[in-house]
């Protein structure tokens, strides 16, 4: 089942990268390392009386929202793929562990995932 685990972040990582179109690196970064991406704050401009700065910061910190939103959205539509893909053998283990049904109750992404690999490297 590691083999099968491997494969899958791989070919979850090819499809939010061929689907997912607003920042799907951010959403590939969740699976590969199985945290959330940190998305910094831009720093304000030294000078607060240049205009075109002060222009480019607001829409830099406009981005850094939408990415945090956008990532929010990605997150939780990936939990429902990763569920669809489970085999009913893996869901029944699944929901065998203590901790599902919080990860259920949340549609926590990140720890679905955890648990799949915990299963499947029979940890």
């Amino acid at each position: 089942q590691a083999d099968r685990y491997i494969k899958t972040k791989e070919e979850l990582i090819r499809y939010v990268g061929t689907t997912f179109k607003d920042f799907p690196r951010d959403t590939k970064y969740v699976i590969r390392k199985l945290e959330r991406p940190t998305i910094e704050k831009p720093k304000p401009p030294a000078d607060m009386n240049d205009a075109g700065e002060v222009v480019m910061w607001k829409e830099e910190l406009k981005e850094m929202v939408l990415r945090k939103r956008v990532l929010r959205e990605n997150i939780s539509k990936l939990y429902s793929i990763i569920w669809g893909q489970c085999s009913k053998t893996m869901t029944a283990e699944l929901k065998s562990y203590e901790e599902f049904e919080k990860i259920e109750d949340e549609e926590d992404t990140i720890e679905l995932l955890k648990l799949i690999e915990k299963v499947s490297y029979n940890v």
